[in-house]
């Protein structure tokens, strides 16, 4: 083979490769602008509007197995094609859209009555301290490593899970049940419930509506609609804001008065939920004694977080963080239901934690003592029934 020099190499001069594949760049780079510009093309949404705009650019309003999306997608196509043979550079728009475009959304202000005022005003003398409380206790708990908190949380569960029978007694000539009367609803009331400071009152009846009241102005404040039969129990959590409420559709459901909405249904008995009742434990701070002094007033709550409390003696608090988490108010839920069963709930993840049977058929009526160590119920009977941890002694 002959050496390859620069005399030797042979010139081709047939440039129809390298327009044909101009001429292909040049296709594909129409078609990419073509299809950015109908990204940007207006069309209507609704596909009876669709089928009008293709039939006045003269295409079939429908082919076999197209849906609405598919129609929606085909009219854009067949626009921005007539669009690219015109030489147009801008896209045709729908009339009607592009007037909708035009409007143009302002913020304005309006000035606020003085009833809006004293509302905010109102909402913030409550909001605030609750508010305040519930942040001590978050940077309290922050403090806690999450292992340690789920640990705790079983420890003090346990407990729970060990509840059996203490002991019943004749209670009455009649079945033990409660007694309330409150106007507002359509039908009987059956439950009627204070909030802890007084301010707020909850009811709930035959008309499986529950409301909550504002005491201070008289006025709904939240309406609880979502129970298909009547409301025989509710009660208030002691966090304030959330509301627990029986019904004779055999479900509990928890309501959140910041969302105005439930957050939860638990499927509990098996037939009517006759009460519910969250524990309240005794008017004792978390990150203080089990058994701390009585005037609570002058609890720094900031210096409480960093250093261990003392009692009048000058004895360091012992509690453990066990107790400390046991006797949380809202820690527990109880539920009484027609099917005979007394049944307790974890108030946070709303899991079954024990269920207790009664000697009693019914149960009308359930509690929980301030120390979790007890807990009593009333049934049709006329029995009422007690109940605590099976290690407990008598």
């Amino acid at each position: 083979m002959s050496e390859l020099t620069f005399d030797t190499l042979i010139d081709d001069g047939n440039y129809l490769g390298t327009e044909r594949a101009k001429l292909e760049n040049k296709l594909l780079l129409d078609e990419l602008e073509r299809k950015k510009k109908a990204r940007s093309l207006a069309v209507p949404t609704d596909d009876n509007r669709v089928r009008a705009r293709l039939r006045e650019i003269g295409e079939p309003i429908t082919l076999f197995g197209e849906r609405a999306a598919d129609r929606r997608d085909r009219l854009i196509y067949v626009l921005s094609q007539i669009n690219a043979a015109r030489g147009e550079d801008s896209m045709q728009v729908d009339e009607e859209s592009s007037d909708e475009s035009e409007d143009e959304v302002e913020e304005f202000y309006s000035p606020g009555s003085l009833e809006l005022l004293e509302a905010r005003r109102r909402i913030a003398e409550y909001s605030l301290p609750r508010a305040q409380k519930r942040i001590a206790q978050q940077r309290i708990d922050s403090k806690m490593p999450l292992g340690r908190i789920i640990d705790i949380r079983k420890k003090v569960f346990a407990d729970v899970k060990n509840f059996a029978n203490l002991g019943s007694q004749i209670g009455d000539e009649r079945p033990i049940s409660q007694l309330l009367l409150q106007e507002g609803h359509s039908k009987e009331v059956y439950a009627v419930e204070f909030q802890e400071d007084g301010a707020l009152v909850a009811s709930g009846g035959m008309d499986a509506i529950g409301r909550v009241w504002d005491m201070r102005t008289g006025r709904t404040a939240m309406v609880l609609d979502g129970h298909v039969q009547a409301i025989f129990s509710i009660d208030f959590s002691p966090n304030g804001y959330q509301i627990a409420t029986g019904s004779e559709d055999d479900t509990i459901r928890i309501w959140d008065m910041r969302s105005l909405k439930a957050l939860y249904t638990i499927p509990a008995h098996l037939s009517n939920v006759a009460d519910v009742r969250f524990f309240y434990a005794q008017d004792t701070p978390v990150f203080t004694a089990l058994h701390p002094p009585t005037d609570t007033k002058d609890v720094d709550m900031d210096a409480t977080q960093d250093k261990p409390s003392a009692d009048s003696k000058g004895e360091t608090n012992t509690a453990t963080p066990e107790e400390q988490w046991k006797y949380r108010s809202g820690l527990y839920l109880a539920s009484a239901g027609y099917d005979g069963l007394v049944k307790l709930w974890s108030a946070d993840d709303w899991q079954l934690l024990r269920t207790l049977p009664t000697d009693g058929g019914k149960v009308m009526s359930v509690d929980l003592s301030k120390d979790a160590k007890l807990l009593a119920s009333g049934t049709y009977n006329r029995n009422f029934q007690m109940f605590a941890p099976e290690e407990l002694p008598i």
